[in-house]
């Protein structure tokens, strides 16, 4: 019965989701998305993002701004005269400037282009009628303003009724460079709403400014597209920070068989109804902002040096909109949103898929802590809150990482499924109160039971041969370092080492197969199959060897030597469950895993940070830098192995390295010496130049009988 209603819950939150009769379960979990970014508070921007607001203060000051485009044209050019990275008006323009009426306007230009013509002399009358002049043409100053302020981004607005099917002229600036149809389809607007054309003609490029309202009345994102009369523009945000990352419009595509949009390389998926949820950073003030009237006024300029500026209107309530932290300028929405797209961040709503799940699994625990026998019933009902505060608690970290999880979905199915559970559960009890205690007790103390619990039937014996690449990373001189340590001081030693590290392996895909003291063995391509694993296993090791600098500066480690040793080989092994039948572990095993963990050894002989095989350097992609340091016979193997060296970047005068290791491997001493010393002095303090040049001072000038080129590993 608890399963039933579990599932019957599942069911009900995701109808919800979709709209519909049950979209009170949506609007309830809107509402606690509403409070949970409440709780979780502000938080910092990136710095790259400000705004100039047209607010109280400037318009009491400058009165007649948002009436003459010249004013704003100063305002344009006081901003762009601060080195700004690229500037927003969130305003429209739509409509010409028109102080006078056109048939005096035009009397005016007339008369001043007759005495141009005349060559008449400058009088009163004509000095007052070039003033007059002057103040109609507030349109130019602006354009001019905007043409000289580049890049500039102006706003355009999707929507409305009953529109005639043809965008307005000059706004192919805010369209996408590129446009696949088919897949997700952007939403249709009806009318585009645009500034006039000169306006447009001398912006950079225009951006939606239209936001929809969910059905609780707040706005959550923006729409990464609309679609109208065969084209598709893109927002404001998109806009700007492509402009942020030096990204043409040619580069901006909407890609719907794939479901996302693209600027340059970085790509951004389209959301259910293709919104970009808004990460929110916190209430309106969250961006810096800067009344305009203290930019006109000089008092305002390396604040905005190197930004993204946005200038709207703050003015009473004008043009503001419902956020989760109440309502803020619409400016501001923007600016979050442009702030989102540059720092990576941005609110992911679960799959629905994860929404029925998390609704029926937390429904299907209720029905396992109640109707279960494990423990007093008061118990078991205090797991059921527990797990409720627990899974809220869950839901409120998920959001602090971007991620809108359920939080009414799972509770509805737990409060659906106790009362069930429960009436079940006591009607048991009353009709077979001694035996199910009898039975209760058995369980309790049946050990097979216990041991079934903690070694699952699933779990087998056995394994599979597959091609993986392994890697052993080993601290230098660790055991030196810990002889003289306080057992206290040696595991935060460690535990401030092996985190940075982990993080390193599984960021890139590894299965973190064991620690082995202060040695770390991973595995890629296991237990997932996964192509590029000599690929991220590379970049594993790049990633610890950065992370390392991090590490030597840490309190634990501040003033003590560290280095490290990485050896990474790929090749064919064995896989999988390994060990006794009543204990073992999934790990990798063979020869290929021997050769990784002695060339992890071998980083010390060498003095390189890390050693990988030929089998990696062959599986490794072109974006690796490698130099071949020597032939070696590794302890326990005859045959001898090519090991290179992973470098961070290519090596300088590599043909000069190769010259001298083919002469040392041939036998001519003298000439691989004079190549050594030779990169040597060109490369000071490089490890395998100066391991080369001592094997070379102790051989002579002539090779030995029968001399292969091949060094001898005679340690681990």
């Amino acid at each position: 019965m608890g399963l039933v209603a579990a599932l019957l819950a599942a069911v009900a939150s995701g109808a919800g989701r979709g709209g519909g009769p049950l979209d009170l379960l949506e609007r309830a979990e809107r509402a606690t998305l509403d409070a949970r970014f409440l709780l979780r508070g502000p938080r910092a921007s990136t710095g790259q993002v400000a705004l100039v607001l047209l607010d109280d203060a400037t318009l009491s000051r400058r009165p007649r701004i948002l009436e003459r485009r010249a004013e704003l044209a100063e305002l344009v050019r006081a901003i762009h005269r601060a080195g700004p990275k690229a500037i927003a008006i969130d305003l429209f323009f739509d409509k010409a400037e028109a102080p006078l009426s056109e048939a005096l306007t035009a009397d005016i230009r007339g008369r001043l282009e007759r005495a141009r013509l005349a060559s008449e002399p400058d009088t009163e009358d004509l000095r007052l009628l070039r003033r007059v002049d002057s103040e109609t043409r507030g349109d130019e100053t602006l354009a001019a303003a905007l043409r000289a302020a580049r890049p500039v981004v102006l706003a355009l607005h999707a929507g409305g009724r009953g529109g005639s099917g043809a965008a307005p002229s000059g706004v192919s600036k805010g369209r996408y460079g590129q446009f696949v149809p088919g897949g997700r389809s952007p939403p249709v607007g009806d009318r585009i709403f645009a500034s006039r054309r000169e306006f447009n003609r001398a912006a950079s490029a225009l951006g939606l400014v239209t936001v929809f309202t969910d059905l609780t009345g707040k706005n959550r994102g923006i729409p990464l597209a609309i679609a109208h009369a065969g084209a598709v523009y893109a927002p404001l945000a998109l806009q700007l920070a492509a402009r942020f990352w030096d990204v043409p419009r040619s580069r901006l595509g909407y890609l719907g068989p794939e479901g996302v949009v693209r600027a340059g390389e970085r790509t951004f998926e389209l959301g259910e109804d293709g919104t970009y949820l808004i990460d929110l950073l916190g209430p309106a003030g969250t961006v810096p902002s800067y009344s305009a009237v203290d930019v006109l006024e000089g008092r305002v300029s390396e604040e905005l040096e190197g930004r993204i500026v946005l200038v709207g209107v703050a003015h009473l309530v004008h043009d503001t909109v419902a956020t989760s932290f109440g309502p803020m300028p619409g400016v501001e929405f923007h600016a979050q949103a442009v702030d989102n797209l540059l720092s990576g961040r941005r609110l992911r709503r679960a799959a629905m898929g994860f929404d029925l799940a998390a609704t029926f699994l937390f429904g299907a625990l209720v029905t396992g802590l109640v109707g279960l026998r494990l423990g007093p019933l008061w118990l078991r009902l205090a797991g059921v809150f527990l797990a409720a505060f627990a899974w809220v608690g869950v839901c409120q970290v998920a959001l602090g990482a971007g991620w809108w999880w359920p939080v009414v979905g799972p509770i509805l199915s737990g409060g659906l499924v106790l009362p069930l559970t429960l009436a079940a559960w006591w009607r048991r009890e009353g009709r077979q109160r001694a035996a199910l205690r009898r039975t209760f007790a058995h369980y309790l103390h049946d050990s097979l039971i216990e041991d079934l619990v903690r070694h699952p039937q699933r779990v087998r014996l056995g394994g599979e041969r597959r091609e993986l690449t392994v890697l052993f990373s080993d601290i230098r001189d660790f055991t030196t370092l810990s002889e003289r340590l306080e057992p206290e001081v040696l595991v935060e030693r460690l535990n401030t080492y092996l985190t940075p590290m982990t993080r390193a392996v599984l960021e890139h895909g590894g299965y973190l197969d064991k620690y082995i003291g202060d040695a770390v063995m991973a595995v890629f391509g296991a237990p997932l199959e996964d192509a590029a694993h000599a690929d991220n296993a590379l970049r594993t090791a790049l990633t610890m060897l950065a992370a390392l600098e991090e590490v030597r500066r840490s309190p634990a480690w501040a003033g003590a030597p560290l280095s490290i040793g990485i050896g990474i080989n790929t090749g064919p092994m064995a896989v999988g469950n390994m060990g006794s039948a009543e204990r073992f572990d999934y790990t990798v095993v063979g020869d290929s895993v021997n050769l990784a963990s002695r060339l992890e050894g071998l980083c010390k002989t060498y003095r390189v940070a890390c050693l990988v095989g030929a089998g990696t350097v062959a599986a490794a992609s072109s974006e690796f830098a490698f130099r071949e340091i020597d032939w070696v016979q590794v302890k326990g193997k005859e045959a001898p192995v090519a090991v290179y060296e992973l470098r961070r970047e290519p090596l300088a005068e590599l043909a000069l390295w190769e010259e001298g290791l083919a002469a040392y491997r041939a036998g001519r001493f003298t000439e691989a010496r004079a190549a050594f010393e030779d990169f040597a002095a060109r490369h000071p303090g490089d490890g395998p130049v100066s391991v080369h040049l001592a094997r070379l001072a102790e051989l002579g000038d002539r090779a030995p009988v029968g001399w292969t080129g091949v060094f001898a590993q005679q340690h681990k």
